[in-house]
This record gives structure tokens, sequence and C-alpha cells, in this order.
């Protein structure tokens, strides 16, 4: 099915939807910018995901990370 298709397909069924909290919940998702999730589904915003890359960034900078080989043995303890 191709993208056009599916947007077509949402339109659709949006139309069906008759709880207002459906439509605010599809509001607050498209007004969000996703561009990703995390392991637990739920969506992560732009904003969030620049925060986390600053972070890591910050991290990787003052040395707070593992290398490979210490990584192995740390798995080896779990």
């Amino acid at each position: 099915m191709s993208v056009k298709e599916r947007k077509y397909k949402l339109i659709l069924e949006l139309m069906k939807v008759e709880e207002e909290s459906v439509i605010c919940e599809i509001e607050r998702l498209l007004d969000q910018n996703i561009v990703g999730y995390k392991p637990d589904g739920k969506p992560i915003s732009k904003e969030e995901f620049k925060i986390r890359l600053e972070e890591a960034e910050k991290d990787i900078q003052e040395g707070n990370l593992f290398s490979h080989q210490e990584l192995l043995e740390q798995i080896k303890n779990w």
C-alpha cells in the first residue's frame, strides 16, 4: 500500500471517530514532532531527542563511557 493510500485510509478511519479524547490524543501526537520511539513504545519528540543527544555528547566529552571490551566484561556478570 502506498503512502498516499495509507493516508487516505487513515482519513477515512478518522472520520469515524466520535470520541473527543481520541481526537485530542491524535492532535497531541501530531503536535509533538515525533522522531522515534523508546523501547517501551512511548514516542520521543524532536525536543527530547535533542536533549538526549546533547547529554550523550557531554558524557562522551567527560569520558563517561565504556569501551567495547569493558562492556563485554560487564555482560559476563549479568
